[in-house]
């Protein structure tokens, strides 16, 4: 239940510096490192992770990642939570983007953890699907966290699998783009998502299923988002990433 949270804040820099080669017109290469470095800590840097991605832009829009991904994902905050950006700022494997004028998509694998005979594998699939037209929305995403393996028989526990999925649609307004005074109030608008969790947190188990909606009245202001979200589901919604609040 909610009695048993308990907050944390989490303040500091991501900085991460890097340099990029053109291969060709729609090839190039990021070199460099993320560094994490969390205010309050006794070291200034708490970790350094390397940063090296391949991005070939295979259309208008569009690009695929390889190597060290691009982490800030659109999901709800419900199955990924935003924290995850300086919790674990770094991730690696391979990505597909898309950004146009009526489809978002962002598609992703991130190996986490190496299974070895006595750790077991971790890694993460997911997906986000945008399609907007005139204002109007609709989005479907799909995140599938899985620790387990074959190699490994000595850490318990067994293979351990979290999938979370949501379907929504929404309706927005630019004022920016309607009255150029208004330059800084670039959106307002509302959206509802029904939201789904299977989670089997022990192989030997069965699964946990909880499901809810999730109701928002958004805006972003001088590039901040400000929002208003009403969850209408039980207080026990969990999934590998997301907010505990649910």
């Amino acid at each position: 239940g909610l009695e048993k949270l308990k907050g944390q804040t989490y303040i500091g820099n991501i900085a991460k510096p890097y340099f990029t080669y053109k291969i060709q017109d729609n090839i190039t290469v990021d070199a460099g490192a993320v560094l994490n470095m969390p205010f309050g800590e006794d070291n200034r840097v708490q970790t350094v992770d390397p940063l090296i991605s391949l991005h070939y832009m295979f259309a208008p829009g569009w690009r695929m990642n390889a190597g060290t991904l691009d982490w800030r994902h659109p999901l709800l905050n419900s199955i990924y939570n935003e924290f995850q950006e300086y919790i674990r700022p770094v991730g690696q494997g391979f990505q597909i983007q898309g950004n146009t004028k009526h489809v978002r998509q962002d598609t992703w694998i991130d190996w986490e953890q190496k299974e070895e005979p006595n750790r077991k594998e971790k890694f993460v699939i997911g997906n986000y699907s945008q399609l907007k037209y005139a204002g109007l929305m609709a989005d479907a995403q799909v995140m599938w966290n899985h620790s387990g393996g074959q190699l490994n028989t000595n850490s318990g526990g067994g293979a351990v699998n979290n999938h979370a999925s949501a379907f929504g649609a929404g309706y927005s307004i630019y004022p920016g783009k309607l009255d150029k005074k208004l330059w800084y109030f670039e959106e307002i608008g509302v959206d509802i998502h029904y939201v789904r969790s299977k989670d089997k947190p022990f192989s030997d188990q069965p699964s946990i299923k909880e499901d809810g909606t999730l109701s928002r009245i958004f805006a972003k202001i001088w590039g901040a988002d400000v929002y208003f979200m009403k969850w209408h589901g039980g207080n026990d919604f969990r999934t590998t990433k997301g907010n505990l609040l649910y």
